[in-house]
């Protein structure tokens, strides 16, 4: 990876009895923490890419961010991201990186349950999965990366990438719960 490129990784914390979660976006440059950011998204909502771009842009990392890591499509349960929105919209490359390859089948399988028990329509979400398929993929050390970005820059960024999230998820359950656990 480039010398000095700015990445933000973005956990959601854990699903409580309320409506929204906390989402936390931990900045980082050669590996080193920059900063934090944080905002609410709605459990099984559908305002997670609005939130993400809305929190990079009000903060002053805005110009310097170039990556936006994320662990999978889904944060906060069914609340998917848009990474075809977020590079537009931001001007930054969308890392969606995972244990195990992500299969879209079944995030839309659960969308349609969801679907089907609350009368919430998901066909925009689904929408959004399905281009997902179309992503890059690249599984390197037992990780799953998709993004648009190039495969060697991938798996050069797979290590860093799987620490900043994991990072992410430590502060995101830490400040939710009051205490974290090490593991994506």
């Amino acid at each position: 990876m480039k010398e000095g490129v700015r990445y933000i990784a973005i956990a959601s914390g854990p699903i409580g009895k309320g409506a929204t979660t906390l989402l936390i976006g931990v900045i980082f440059r050669d590996n080193y923490i920059e900063g934090l950011l944080s905002t609410k998204i709605r459990a099984d909502g559908a305002d997670s890419t609005d939130k993400i771009i809305k929190m990079i842009r009000r903060s002053r990392f805005r110009a310097e961010v170039r990556i936006l890591l994320l662990n999978g499509i889904a944060l906060a349960g069914l609340n998917i991201i848009n990474p075809q929105e977020l590079e537009k919209r931001l001007r930054v490359k969308v890392v969606l990186l995972n244990r195990r390859r992500q299969n879209a089948s079944e995030l839309v399988n659960a969308l349609n349950e969801f679907s089907r028990a609350t009368k919430t329509n998901v066909m925009e979400r689904i929408a959004i999965v399905e281009e997902s398929r179309k992503m890059n993929t690249l599984t390197t050390n037992g990780l799953s990366l998709q993004s648009s970005l190039d495969g060697s820059y991938l798996k050069k960024f797979a290590k860093s990438a799987f620490e900043a999230l994991r990072v992410a998820h430590i502060i995101a359950r830490g400040i939710s719960t009051g205490e974290s656990k090490g593991r994506l």
